[in-house]
């Protein structure tokens, strides 16, 4: 075989009932399968199999046959036998082409060719029960399995789900995906399935040739709409869709629409549930769904394991030390409410692993139901107000490494900042054993760290490489184990050498959005070329970007790291 890829006669065992050619036939498709080998390698011919492996021209030629009924191979006289693309199996069940490619582990992959608003065409519009040229969304994606394309997608969607489909999600995962993470669970389609020849364009696209045969799947002009309610109640009423954002919900239409009164519902529900239930944060704590810390990295290739894996944190501490300004706005994060409503639009996007915050967010956040599936950092040393005389006395006055342990939390996180003044030295010995307690559970312990000094009597944070690498260095030496050591770092010019100063995994911190949110993000994606980088933990940035888009935010930085990820 052109391919034989080390199957040998010691992958038959001669003394199993399992007749030879089965055997062969399993061996050789498992060899397809895994990518061993590739669509169009040629097997070798009978004799020469035969020989190799030490069995009769009909044992193989009977293993090939099985391969050829299974769709497997193709024999083609004067060629050989040749090993075809695998098939996509999909079951007869309202699912994404995006999943089942997952399940099957053809690492899909997406090129978006179009997003574009557009007046709906008379066709489109009563699909949607809309009337004709209603402002819709248009988007065109080429879908890849394994490097090849198999499908060109053209999309049309009601315009009210702009902010839930974003351009950068649909380059990230499926459109099934991003629905169902803003709650959106497609219950009915209906499609019209046929066959006809490529156009040049889709010929080009799909790198079949010009007379191939292809599966068309459209649409009847007639259809109802595709995202059907679940339930038949006429009402509007405020309610949080599962995982996602806080809408105003048409139950009658079915629709999505107004957000405008959702912040101020959601504080009333969680104030109503604190005083006449405190207990339920405890329970929703301890309730939720766990996951393992690192799960995305898809194994780069068949048999090696699941790679290196990222992580994407969102940061919600920083109102616990004071801080709440974003850009110019000093009090942008002091609404409590609209807070919470954009970190449940940045948790429900793909992507996101989790969140680091202090308790009391994590807990509205656990009652919220937003926390099942995610990673949860507690954020522990919150006494250095910002401003304040005493900033550099970091003291742990928010979570307890018991208190992270009790509510069933993934990691903690601590600050440290290293500079000339007897108060950095208690917060150095104060994280020395936190970082021992968390190890002693076998819990992440995560260290921001910053090098600093004070200047006119305000704390201030040095950005230059060689002061980095000196915190760097010593905050790497705290504790008795760094076994569950991580780091979160600001990102500073000369980044290649400061993180030559330790083999410790780190994430980027995300910092203050600044006057150039664009330069930022190329910054976050230069930086994911270090190996010791594994992700980023970004808040503000995110949370609060200049156009208010925190989900077209959020999706373009998970796909910073999620390129991390596949690298």
């Amino acid at each position: 075989m052109g391919a034989r890829r080390g199957l040998t006669d010691a992958a038959l065992d001669r003394a199993s009932p399992v007749p030879l050619y089965y055997q062969l036939a399993e061996s050789l498709e498992t060899a397809i399968r895994s990518g061993s080998l590739s669509s169009g390698s040629h097997l070798e011919n009978e004799i020469e199999l035969a020989r190799q492996l030490r069995v009769s021209r009909p044992t193989v030629r009977r293993a090939i046959a099985v391969l050829a009924n299974r769709g497997l191979v193709i024999r083609r006289h004067g060629i050989g036998t040749l090993v075809v693309p695998v098939r996509v199996r999909r079951p007869v069940r309202l699912s994404s082409l995006y999943d089942d490619l997952t399940q099957s582990g053809q690492a899909p992959t997406t090129r978006l060719l179009a997003y574009e608003v557009v007046p709906a065409p008379l066709e489109v519009a009563n699909s949607l029960q809309l009337s004709e040229g209603t402002r819709v969304l248009h988007f065109e994606r080429l879908r890849l399995a394994t490097g090849q394309p198999i499908s060109l997608m053209r999309n049309f969607l009601p315009l009210a789900l702009k902010e839930v489909v974003t351009e950068e999600g649909l380059k990230l995962t499926g459109l099934y995906r991003l629905l169902r993470h803003s709650g959106i669970h497609l219950r009915l389609a209906s499609q019209s399935i046929g066959a006809r020849s490529p156009q040049p364009r889709e010929a080009r696209l799909l790198k079949v040739i010009k007379t191939a045969p292809l599966l068309t799947c459209a649409a009847p002009h007639r259809a109802p709409h595709q995202l059907r309610r679940c339930r038949s109640a006429g009402r509007v009423r405020v309610a949080r869709l599962p995982g996602g954002a806080i809408f105003l919900r048409n139950e009658r239409r079915g629709r999505l629409e107004d957000v405008s009164v959702a912040a101020d519902e959601l504080l009333a529900r969680l104030t109503e549930i604190r005083a006449t239930d405190p207990d339920a944060v405890h329970r929703a704590l301890t309730n939720r769904r766990r996951r393992p810390l690192l799960r995305n990295s898809p194994p780069p290739r068949a048999g090696e394991g699941r790679g290196g894996g990222s992580l994407f944190l969102i940061a919600a501490d920083h109102p616990a030390r004071g801080v709440l300004k974003v850009g110019a706005d000093p009090m942008a994060m002091a609404d409590r409410g609209e807070l919470l409503r954009r970190l449940l639009t940045a948790l429900g996007r793909p992507g996101v692993d989790g969140i680091l915050g202090t308790a009391d967010i994590i807990d509205d956040l656990a009652l919220l139901g937003a926390l099942d599936g995610k990673v949860v950092f507690g954020s522990m040393n919150r006494g250095g107000l910002t401003g304040f005389r005493f900033e550099l006395d970091d003291r742990f006055t928010a979570y307890t490494v018991d208190g992270i342990v009790t509510g069933g939390l993934d990691g903690g996180k601590m600050m440290v900042r290293v500079a000339d003044e007897p108060e950095a030295l208690r917060t150095l010995a104060a994280c020395a054993r936190a970082i021992d307690e968390l190890s002693a559970r076998k819990l992440p312990a995560m260290v921001e760290v910053f090098a600093s000094e004070v200047d006119d009597g305000r704390v201030r944070n040095r950005a230059d490489a060689d002061s980095l690498i000196r915190a760097i260095t010593i905050v790497s030496g705290l504790g008795t184990t760094s076994a569950y050591l991580w780091l979160k770092l600001p990102v500073v010019d000369d980044l290649d050498r400061v993180m030559r100063a330790t083999s410790l995994p780190t994430l980027l911190l995300g910092g203050d959005p600044g006057n150039d949110p664009q330069e930022t993000f190329a910054s976050w994606k230069r930086a994911m070329a270090i190996p010791q980088i594994r992700g980023l933990v970004a808040g503000r940035t995110l949370l609060y970007p200049k156009n208010g888009d925190v989900a077209s935010a959020v999706d373009a930085a998970a796909a910073i790291v999620a390129e991390k990820a596949r690298s």
